[in-house]
């Protein structure tokens, strides 16, 4: 994988997660409203807290292996 990490990260709340283990898959909102899942690279997992989830808790970094999605990855 050239200079690219093998994992990406998604943020998401603690709530959702749990739903997801609940329901055994996990989806986040921006699929429906998008078409896709907004993930990051390790160095941008900081930036992306500060915009889009200033101030909350409970939140959950999920790590993902590339290699093990079925979905390409766009950067």
């Amino acid at each position: 994988m050239s200079n690219q990490s093998e994992f990406i990260y998604h943020i998401t709340t603690a709530d959702q997660w749990e739903k997801a283990k609940s329901v055994g898959f996990y989806e986040a909102d921006s699929l429906a409203v998008e078409g896709f899942i907004h993930c990051s690279t390790e160095d941008q997992v900081a930036g992306g807290l500060g915009r889009y989830f200033q101030g909350q808790k409970g939140l959950v970094k999920m790590k993902i292996n590339r290699q093990k999605k079925d979905r390409p990855v766009i950067f």
